[in-house]
Protein backbone atom coordinates (compact mmCIF):
# COMPACT_ATOMS: atom_id res chain seq x y z
CA UNK A 1 0.00 0.00 0.00
CA UNK A 2 2.54 2.15 0.88
CA UNK A 3 4.54 1.68 -2.73
CA UNK A 4 1.14 2.77 -4.20
CA UNK A 5 1.01 5.90 -2.66
CA UNK A 6 4.51 7.26 -3.32
CA UNK A 7 3.79 5.83 -7.34
CA UNK A 8 0.53 7.94 -7.41
CA UNK A 9 1.86 11.08 -5.37
CA UNK A 10 1.65 14.23 -7.65
CA UNK A 11 4.79 16.54 -6.90
CA UNK A 12 3.58 20.01 -6.27
CA UNK A 13 4.81 20.82 -10.29
CA UNK A 14 2.42 18.61 -11.67
CA UNK A 15 0.18 20.57 -9.70
CA UNK A 16 0.82 23.80 -10.88
CA UNK A 17 0.70 22.46 -14.67
CA UNK A 18 -3.43 21.45 -14.33
CA UNK A 19 -3.65 25.18 -12.50
CA UNK A 20 -5.70 27.94 -14.53
CA UNK A 21 -3.22 29.80 -16.43
CA UNK A 22 -2.78 33.79 -15.95
CA UNK A 23 -3.60 34.82 -19.30
CA UNK A 24 -2.79 38.67 -18.69
CA UNK A 25 0.33 37.48 -17.69
CA UNK A 26 1.31 35.00 -20.19
CA UNK A 27 0.00 37.63 -23.10
CA UNK A 28 2.35 40.38 -21.61
CA UNK A 29 5.09 38.28 -21.58
CA UNK A 30 4.88 36.80 -25.01
CA UNK A 31 4.27 40.28 -26.73
CA UNK A 32 7.59 41.85 -24.98
CA UNK A 33 9.74 38.44 -26.10
CA UNK A 34 8.08 38.92 -29.67
CA UNK A 35 8.70 42.77 -29.52
CA UNK A 36 12.39 41.67 -28.12
CA UNK A 37 13.22 40.54 -31.55
CA UNK A 38 16.81 39.13 -31.78
CA UNK A 39 17.79 41.68 -29.49
CA UNK A 40 19.89 39.38 -27.01
CA UNK A 41 19.99 41.93 -24.29
CA UNK A 42 16.65 42.97 -24.01
CA UNK A 43 15.84 39.22 -24.28
CA UNK A 44 18.06 38.31 -21.23
CA UNK A 45 16.21 41.19 -19.28
CA UNK A 46 13.06 40.10 -19.74
CA UNK A 47 13.92 36.27 -19.04
CA UNK A 48 15.63 37.39 -15.74
CA UNK A 49 12.21 39.13 -14.88
CA UNK A 50 10.33 36.17 -16.24
CA UNK A 51 12.38 33.88 -13.76
CA UNK A 52 12.15 36.33 -10.77
CA UNK A 53 8.11 36.75 -11.12
CA UNK A 54 6.98 34.63 -7.98
CA UNK A 55 2.94 35.21 -9.18
CA UNK A 56 3.76 32.81 -12.55
CA UNK A 57 3.53 29.05 -11.76
CA UNK A 58 4.97 26.36 -13.93
CA UNK A 59 1.95 25.71 -16.57
CA UNK A 60 2.29 29.79 -16.72
CA UNK A 61 6.23 29.24 -18.06
CA UNK A 62 5.53 26.53 -20.15
CA UNK A 63 2.67 28.20 -22.01
CA UNK A 64 5.16 31.42 -22.77
CA UNK A 65 7.68 29.22 -24.17
CA UNK A 66 5.08 27.61 -26.34
CA UNK A 67 3.52 30.98 -27.23
CA UNK A 68 6.86 32.05 -28.11
CA UNK A 69 8.68 29.79 -29.54
CA UNK A 70 5.63 28.08 -31.36
CA UNK A 71 6.84 24.83 -30.51
CA UNK A 72 5.89 21.82 -28.64
CA UNK A 73 4.78 21.78 -24.91
CA UNK A 74 7.58 21.85 -22.60
CA UNK A 75 7.55 19.28 -19.76
CA UNK A 76 8.70 21.25 -17.02
CA UNK A 77 9.75 24.58 -16.38
CA UNK A 78 13.06 24.43 -17.10
CA UNK A 79 12.74 22.89 -19.96
CA UNK A 80 10.47 25.89 -21.15
CA UNK A 81 13.19 28.40 -20.22
CA UNK A 82 15.75 26.02 -21.89
CA UNK A 83 12.89 26.37 -25.27
CA UNK A 84 12.76 29.89 -24.94
CA UNK A 85 16.54 30.15 -24.78
CA UNK A 86 17.45 27.81 -27.73
CA UNK A 87 14.73 29.42 -29.59
CA UNK A 88 16.21 33.49 -29.73
CA UNK A 89 19.38 31.47 -30.64
CA UNK A 90 17.99 30.25 -33.50
CA UNK A 91 16.53 33.62 -34.95
CA UNK A 92 19.81 34.96 -34.39
CA UNK A 93 22.04 32.62 -35.91
CA UNK A 94 19.14 32.08 -39.05
CA UNK A 95 19.73 35.97 -39.33
CA UNK A 96 23.51 35.66 -39.61
CA UNK A 97 23.23 33.05 -41.93
CA UNK A 98 20.91 35.18 -44.44
CA UNK A 99 23.21 37.44 -43.70
CA UNK A 100 25.87 35.62 -44.99
CA UNK A 101 24.17 34.47 -47.52
CA UNK A 102 23.25 37.79 -49.28
CA UNK A 103 27.22 38.59 -49.48
CA UNK A 104 28.17 35.55 -50.83
CA UNK A 105 25.38 35.79 -54.19
CA UNK A 106 26.50 37.25 -57.41
CA UNK A 107 25.37 40.87 -58.22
Amino acid sequence: MAMLDLLTRETSEDVAKRAPINERAVTAYCARLKAAGKDRSAFDQIMSELKNDAALKAVDVIEIAVRYTRGRKSSSKAAAYTAMAKHIVELIRSDAKALLAAKSRPL
